[in-house]
């Protein structure tokens, strides 16, 4: 068994030196070695998907953070079971930060939600939480601006309107 082993670590390219090990010792050598290979490759892919969360956090916190439930409800002089009723209805972008959520402040004008922010996300609907804040915080050429910051500025027009709903198709596919 040992013999067959060292063979097959040998055609692995594992990096174990059998030769005065015990069995036990042998076997979690193995194991190990083949499970630090395994992690390497899901490390890569982890790796990755950590740098788009962090890239992704990194936008909301540079468009000015994001408020709690609680910091919303008080805003918007509701309780906080309502502001989950707005998220779950799909009124409200809430962000998930580990068992909770946050709610992008960009989101709000004051103590209100930026009006024509329910319609887009309508036309949005089907898309991530990622591509929604990609497209509001994206600056649109033709604006020269956000299209959150020309929501708030000019309020929802039919060109505004067309442009998530043609995002929204695209993503629907």
């Amino acid at each position: 068994m040992i013999k067959l082993l060292s063979e097959h670590m040998a055609d692995m390219k594992m990096q174990v030196d059998s030769a005065e090990m015990t069995d036990t010792e042998l076997l979690l050598a193995v194991y190990k070695e083949i499970i630090e290979k395994l992690s390497g490759v899901k490390s890569q892919r982890h790796q990755l998907i950590l740098e788009g969360v962090r890239r992704f956090n990194e936008m909301i916190e540079r468009a000015g953070g994001g408020y709690t439930a609680v910091e919303v409800a008080d805003l918007l002089g509701i309780s906080p079971q309502a502001v989950g009723k707005k998220r779950k209805r799909k009124q409200l972008l809430a962000v998930r930060r580990g068992e909770h959520a946050i709610y992008p402040v960009w989101q709000f004008n004051g103590n209100e939600v930026v009006t024509g922010l329910k319609e887009l996300l309508e036309e949005l609907e089907g898309l991530s939480t990622i591509m929604k804040t990609q497209f509001l915080l994206g600056t649109d050429s033709e604006y020269q601006m956000s299209r959150i910051e020309y929501l708030k500025s000019n309020g929802l027009d039919e060109n505004l309107r067309r442009k998530a709903r043609q995002l929204g198709a695209q993503g629907a596919r």
